[in-house]
């Protein structure tokens, strides 16, 4: 069995595919839109990438499509659909976009990581499976976290606070941690940065000489979840769940741009259960800046607390949601 990506023509999407080592095919395809000139280049990328995905199908002999969500996998579904390629769709927030909505009602299964929020359009029969997570996002039991730390430069017996905000960074936590930096609210505590690419806000002397160590990408999550006894991070599905499943105590700043507030609804499972705490973005660097010191007043210090949130997760693991999804293939495929 030989897994295929199938992308977008964004550069991000190419280059993530390619340090993937996978095979991939980079398809035409944009947003779906009401709006007349973008409805028009939707339809126009829709047809061409419906096309390309028929034809790599055809190429490869494709057995079995898992579609991920967003307007990459509209086109790519319908192709399956129409070449009698059985498709799953892994809808993977808590709120179901339109996208999403749309390509459910093409596919052959309907998967969800996490259960749709109650306010939201549910997807029809939908399976809550947990998040389908790499194995090289988890940290091994047997993995400690004094080698972990030291892996990345940082002290061993140090407390350690990760600060991850996915592959491209988030300006406002940066923005607000500099001053927290300035201020001296981490205390003793080391930083893990994955600051983005640019390190946008943290100014041109980035972090403080001592605080920890920055990186612009981290390719070892594995690593640096175990390195870490408290995280700071946005909401995105795949940051819950790899906190979830690497049981680290999280404080959570949800996107602030997006309409449906999908993040904040991602980590509210953790926050039920005890395992983050969800802060508002207020966008504003020193009103993030005060917030933060007060949560991380409540958490930094209260070596008890952070265990209890700890366990928490480790006592209310989701489900497998890549096991789950490799059944689904083994079932379709007759492996």
């Amino acid at each position: 069995m030989k897994p295929h990506l199938v992308v977008s023509q964004r550069p991000l999407d190419a280059q993530i595919a390619r340090d993937s080592g996978l095979g991939f095919t980079a398809i035409p395809a944009a947003p779906l839109s009401v709006r007349p000139k973008a409805g028009l280049k939707f339809l126009s990328a829709y047809r061409k990438g419906k096309s390309a995905t028929l034809k790599l199908i055809e190429e490869t002999d494709a057995q079995a499509m898992i579609a991920t969500g967003g307007f990459v996998s509209g086109p790519a579904v319908a192709a399956a659909r129409k070449a009698g390629t059985p498709v799953s769709l892994v809808s993977l927030d808590a709120v179901p976009g339109r996208a999403n909505r749309f390509t459910a009602k093409k596919a052959s299964d309907v998967f969800s990581a996490f259960p749709t929020h109650a306010e939201a359009k549910p997807l029809p029969d939908a399976e809550v499976i947990g998040f389908p997570l790499r194995r090289a996002a988890v940290a091994p039991e047997s993995a400690k976290p004094q080698a972990a730390r030291e892996y990345f430069g940082l002290e061993p017996g140090r407390k350690t606070l990760l600060i991850f905000a996915g592959s491209q960074g988030a300006r406002t936590i940066n923005q607000a941690i500099a001053r927290l930096y300035e201020r001296g609210v981490l205390g003793d505590w080391q930083v893990l940065h994955v600051t983005g690419p640019s390190a946008e806000g943290l100014g041109p002397e980035g972090i403080p000489q001592g605080a920890g160590v920055a990186l612009p990408f981290c390719d070892r999550m594995d690593l640096a979840w175990r390195a870490a006894d408290t995280a700071l991070t946005r909401a995105g599905a795949g940051t819950v769940g790899e906190a979830w499943a690497n049981a680290v105590p999280s404080v959570m700043l949800p996107y602030p741009f997006h309409n449906d507030e999908h993040q904040k609804h991602n980590a509210a499972p953790l926050v039920d259960l005890g395992g983050a705490v969800v802060v508002k973005d207020l966008i504003d660097p020193a009103e993030n800046a005060q917030q933060l010191a007060q949560v991380f007043a409540s958490i930094l210090g209260d070596d008890a607390k952070r265990q209890q949130m700890a366990q928490a997760m480790r006592d209310h693991r989701p489900p497998d949601g890549a096991q789950r999804l490799a059944d689904w293939v083994t079932a379709q495929v007759g492996a």
